[in-house]
């Protein structure tokens, strides 16, 4: 039974362990993915600063544009007193499309910051997702590392239970209690097979929980050996000794495989 368990166990983490490694590719799949994101992203904020640059170049060209525009009209203004009313008109003209001017740069200018806020929050999520990716990994690893601990703690009490003596003595205990289980009725029986295949069920090994819940099921991995050899050999402390022999495999009913 512990040979079986051992085995179980190996196959168990190997096939965890394959699980963590496709895992890992996928993670740097993902990783690579994700790279890629970023370096698109730096790419467009390159591109939105270059035209920041040139929206702030082209305002300034046009602020310079005005002044000048604005000294030619106080120099024409000077000359043409008689044409004072028009040139006033057309500087409030033209002040009305500067200050109309303005305003766009500055709703352009907001777009860029909340472009700019927008990209920053989103590198921020990228970092925290591939720092959550990194501690899944290590707790993968943990995993692995905790399992492979398990089956070598498993090896050395296995290697005393499987001893000739262990074995001989226990088939001894066997013998001699199965003749109890003929005097009982067929109903006794009925429940004692019942109660074997309960107490049976209970010595099988649990099911692999996944990476995420390894730290609550620590302490019931595995069941012991000595608790496998307690419950194994519980009907032959019970059933009363006679003469008559018969198969070790009736004392007890056969083990569920997984």
């Amino acid at each position: 039974m512990a040979e079986k368990e051992s085995i179980h166990s190996k196959k168990e983490c190997l096939r965890i362990k394959l699980m963590a490694e496709q895992e890992v590719a996928l993670l740097h799949q993902q990783l690579l993915a994700a790279r890629q994101a970023l370096t698109k992203a730096q790419t467009d904020n390159r591109k939105l600063w270059w035209q920041n640059e040139t929206q702030a170049q082209l305002l300034r060209e046009l602020e310079h544009r005005v002044t000048q525009d604005t000294v030619t009209r106080q120099q024409l203004d000077i000359i043409k007193t008689s044409g004072m009313e028009t040139l006033l008109k057309d500087v409030e003209q033209k002040e009305q499309k500067l200050q109309l001017l303005t305003e766009e740069a500055e709703r352009a200018s907001k777009r860029g910051q909340l472009q700019q806020q927008k990209m920053d929050r989103d590198l921020k999520q990228m970092r925290n997702r591939l720092a959550q990716e990194r501690s899944v990994k290590l707790e993968a690893f943990q995993r692995v590392q905790e399992l492979l601990n398990q089956l070598h703690d498993t090896k050395q009490p296995s290697a005393h239970m499987a001893s000739p003596v262990g074995l001989r003595s226990q088939t001894h205990c066997s013998l001699n209690s199965a003749p109890a289980l003929f005097r009982y009725s067929p109903h006794h029986f009925s429940k004692t097979h019942l109660m074997g295949s309960k107490m049976t069920r209970r010595i099988q090994r649990p099911k692999t929980v996944p990476v995420k819940h390894s730290r609550r099921t620590d302490g019931d991995s595995l069941p012991s050996v000595a608790e496998n050899a307690q419950l194994t050999t519980f009907p032959a402390q019970t059933a009363p000794s006679s003469g008559i022999s018969f198969r070790p495999e009736s004392v007890w009913p056969p083990v569920l495989k997984d």
